[in-house]
């Protein structure tokens, strides 16, 4: 009789467990096997008084209070509701919309800072007015269009841009183009373009193309123009040349000086044999026996024609050209008449 009422609860149980999740603690599941031992224990103590033997056990009593901290459900079965699957998938829904969405504003943050600096960076970086594609290239103004000396420019590529001068063969060089044919006809032209220029540029050439016969006058008027405005005056005579000098200009752009400077040695006979050999028929022989003579240049130049006619290789048409590079003055005026000698 103990055993069919004991063994009831366990049926309804097991039913239970097939229809809903069942979530039993370790207390109750030690309880239930103590349950069933002391069970099965009375079983057999009546069987034992029913054959004669009179020990008894007693009950078999066990302290829950063994039992206190373990109070976390296990699992015996992995069951889901449909409530706690839907609670999962809002859950996660929410959190993948709130990183969504503090993705999207700290890419919104960053975009309009990087945009504000690339704004001022703008701002405070001023574009050149004209920039050519390559530094070899030359700049022609947009104003020389249909000059001829252009179809000679062959040996360096240029481009048209909107530059002041006419051309720019340099990061500090230009060159303005004037012929003394169109100088003739409109004499204030040089003029406004010297005013436009300013100060811009170290190296400022005027290139002249002499297209007339007398041009005597308008090389010396320009001379004097060119003197007072800081400008190097450059003579051409056809355009070809004139094409000519301003490729040398951009081609020689980032020389060194040194390939078209004379080398002049130190010593003192290098320095008078540079300065002598300036006088027609005066060669560096000569040099050596002057110098050997006098000695010095004050005494070469103190030298009568006389002294000078007894020296090898001087004859009367060289001691004239050497006295007379001495006795000329430095500034040619023909109201002045001339030192003669005694």
């Amino acid at each position: 009789m103990t055993s069919s009422t004991s063994n009831q609860p366990r049926s309804n149980s097991s039913a239970t467990a097939t229809t809903t999740p069942v979530i039993v603690s370790s207390r109750q599941h030690y309880q239930q096997q103590q349950q069933q031992s002391h069970n099965m224990t009375s079983k057999a103590a009546a069987e034992d008084d029913d054959f004669g033997f009179g020990d008894d056990l007693g009950d078999v009593n066990f302290n829950d209070d063994l039992f206190d901290d373990i109070d976390r459900p296990q699992t015996r079965t992995t069951l889901t509701p449909s409530s706690t699957l839907s609670s999962l998938a809002s859950t996660q829904s929410s959190t993948s919309t709130l990183v969504s969405t503090s993705t999207q504003a700290s890419t919104q943050n960053s975009t309009s800072t990087l945009t504000s600096e690339t704004a001022g960076a703008k701002k405070l970086v001023a574009p050149p007015v004209f920039q050519p594609r390559s530094k070899a290239t030359l700049v022609v103004s947009s104003s020389q269009r249909g000059n001829p000396l252009l179809q000679f420019i062959r040996n360096v590529p240029y481009e048209y841009g909107e530059v002041v001068p006419d051309f720019v063969v340099g990061s500090t060089s230009c060159v303005l183009f004037l012929s003394i044919r169109y100088h003739r006809l409109h004499p204030e032209y040089i003029f406004s373009r010297i005013a436009s220029l300013a100060n811009q540029f170290v190296l400022r050439v005027l290139l002249l193309l002499v297209d007339v016969d007398t041009h005597q006058h308008a090389i010396r008027e320009l001379t004097r123009v060119a003197m007072v405005n800081d400008l190097t005056l450059v003579c051409a005579w056809s355009n070809e040349e004139a094409a000519r000098y301003i490729e040398t200009y951009k081609a020689y752009e980032n020389k060194a000086p040194d390939a078209i400077k004379e080398r002049v040695e130190k010593d003192y006979l290098s320095k008078l044999t540079d300065g002598l050999t300036q006088i027609p028929s005066i060669n560096k022989t000569d040099i050596i026996t002057l110098s050997s003579t006098f000695g010095s240049l004050k005494n070469i130049m103190d030298a009568s024609a006389d002294e000078l006619g007894l020296l090898p290789g001087f004859g009367e048409r060289k001691v004239k050209r050497l006295l007379e590079a001495f006795d000329q003055p430095f500034a040619i005026d023909p109201k002045k008449r001339r030192h003669k000698r005694p």
